[in-house]
């Protein structure tokens, strides 16, 4: 039975739809708004990128639209942008000033990724492409260029020509998804509409080696539309004609297979059989040098292998965050960990403070009761309820605190061994400011302990200070109310943060605000340095692909 047809689906209010009572459903009604919000937000990031572009002439075609409104290709994970070869370091510079981050861990031949991270999330994400290829270039690109349209509901938006958005979808299906969606028959049957030339189309599959991969997408996309569809956009003449000439190939079984299955959305495709089709089309590419084909076979193997195989060689990096209770030190940690998560890297967030262990916090309340009738005796005698026990019979809590801290610090060298990047909530500056304000009669001893801690800490690569005056910390619900004076303690942390080198960011500001320079400043140090020695068993470090 066929599924519900596109045509079917008539926007009116008096059409089908209201029928059903879909127009009044609250679940409908709220993900249509859902869906206008991500167009609006993913448009206003690339009005602005546009913008830039603009000033530096760089021209640009989103590839996987087909200029049904709305034409801008919100719907993908990332937007994909083909810009012209020479205007490729202008293109990723003006991402760059506009606070993206460039993900060199998982770059391609001729593609660059660019996001933009705030609050752990990715709220714009750019695939810029000199090319339109996976794994290998598929179309001829100054053609592209030549039948490049603006959108006509879009001014900020460039489409591919009709027959281009019909090679580049049926493509992009097979060879990449290895399914062909709903959205996918959509497109196709949106750019036949407007009128295509099939000998261009048949020409340029010829010429980059797939042509019997386009006639297998197109007799899958009309078989499709024929079981599903009131009207079919590939007539009978040119669906018969790409049926028999796969029918008649090497994939002729394989078609009646599919042929013969249920009519589904997406419809999957064999992973083994899209990748034979993939290397055909490597072997028989007009456009690729014959001496050539052997390395980039070999190459596209390998990284198909590493894919599989779920490798992902790492560098490892340690990034501390000190500062006050209240200054937002964990929520910041926990949104740096989302946007390495994002960005598909290893990460984890290590936590730790004095007496946080359960040993040390018994003997953190024995403290405290021993404190207790020094504490009642200030108050009577107008003076600090803090004031801490004098002479030497906190050294041994100390000496334990130090230890505790230290085994916590070998446990943070470990994940380091392991290739992981390690997000310290809390550090030596903070171990520091603690230790001296609860065992101030000690401080001979401390800075002994200390020195010690120095040797067996693990060098940060990126050390932050969120800064944050004390009046506000104080009034923040995560302020630890037996803390010391706060404007004292920050005065000691922006000393510390100019002997150590830290980077002082200014926590009063909103938590979106300090997030988006985090995660800005962080990717950014780490990927600069991205290239593993495991990855060159794949050959695929970042200067191996795109230098």
């Amino acid at each position: 039975m066929p599924l519900l047809s596109i045509e079917a689906l008539d926007w009116r209010d008096d059409g089908p739809r209201a029928a059903f009572g879909l127009v009044a459903d609250r679940a409908f009604q709220d993900a249509v708004e859902e869906d206008r919000r991500t167009l609006d937000e993913a448009h206003r990031h690339f009005r602005e990128l546009a913008d830039g572009w603009t000033g530096r002439e760089v021209a640009s075609i989103c590839f996987k639209s087909a200029g049904i409104p709305p034409s801008f290709p919100y719907t993908s994970e990332n937007i994909d942008i083909l810009i012209q070869p020479d205007a490729a370091a202008s293109a990723r510079q003006t991402l760059l000033e506009l606070g993206y981050v460039e993900l060199r861990n998982i770059e391609e031949h001729q593609k660059w990724m660019f996001r933009l991270f705030e609050a752990g999330s990715s709220r714009s994400a750019i695939h810029l492409h000199t090319r339109v290829g996976w794994g290998q270039g598929f179309m001829l690109e100054p053609e592209i260029w030549r039948r490049r349209r603006q959108a006509q509901d879009d001014v900020f938006t460039g489409v591919p020509g009709p027959e281009d958005v019909v090679l580049i979808n049926v493509a992009h299906a097979l060879y990449e998804n290895k399914e062909i969606g709903l959205h996918d028959v959509a497109k196709v049957r949106a750019a036949i509409r407007d009128g295509v030339d099939w000998e261009y189309i048949d020409y340029v599959a010829e010429e980059r080696g797939w042509r019997l991969g386009l006639w297998f997408g197109l007799a899958t996309i009309g078989r499709l539309e024929r079981e599903t569809m009131p009207t079919w956009a590939i007539d009978e003449r040119r669906f018969e004609q790409v049926v028999s000439g796969v029918q008649e190939s090497r994939y002729g079984r394989y078609w009646r297979e599919v042929a013969e299955r249920p009519a589904r959305f997406p419809m999957p495709l064999s992973f083994v059989m899209t990748k034979t089709m993939f290397f055909e089309k490597v072997w028989s590419d007009r456009r690729v040098r014959p001496l050539a084909k052997p390395s980039i076979a070999s190459l596209a193997l390998i990284r198909g292998i590493k894919g599989q195989l779920g490798a992902h060689p790492q560098n490892s990096w340690l990034v501390t965050l000190s500062g006050l209770d209240g200054s937002g030190k964990t929520r910041q940690a926990n949104a740096l960990k989302e946007s390495f998560d994002v960005a598909e890297l290893r990460s984890r967030v290590m936590w730790a403070r004095l007496g946080a262990t359960p040993l040390m916090h018994r003997l953190s309340l024995t403290y405290r009761r021993r404190l207790a009738p020094v504490e009642r005796e200030g108050e009577a005698d107008g003076q600090s309820a803090n004031r801490t026990r004098e002479g030497w019979s906190l050294a041994p809590w100390a000496g334990m605190s130090a230890a505790d801290f230290a085994l916590w610090l070998l446990r943070v060298r470990w994940r380091l061994l392991r290739g992981d990047i390690v997000i310290a909530d809390r550090y030596l500056p903070d171990f520091k400011i603690e230790l001296y304000g609860k065992a101030a009669e000690c401080r001979q001893l401390s800075a002994l302990l200390l020195r010690v801690l120095d040797i067996v800490a693990p060098n940060p690569d990126q050390a932050f200070l969120l800064d944050l005056e004390g009046t506000l910390a104080h009034g923040r619900a995560d302020f630890d109310r037996r803390a010391g004076d706060p404007a004292a303690e920050m005065m000691a942390y922006r000393r510390l943060a100019r002997e150590r080198g830290l980077t002082v960011i200014d926590a009063s500001e909103p938590f979106e605000t300090v997030s988006r320079r985090l995660a800005h400043e962080v990717l950014s140090g780490y990927l600069a340095r991205y290239g593993t020695l495991g990855n060159l068993l794949f050959f695929s470090n970042p200067w191996q692909l795109n230098r």
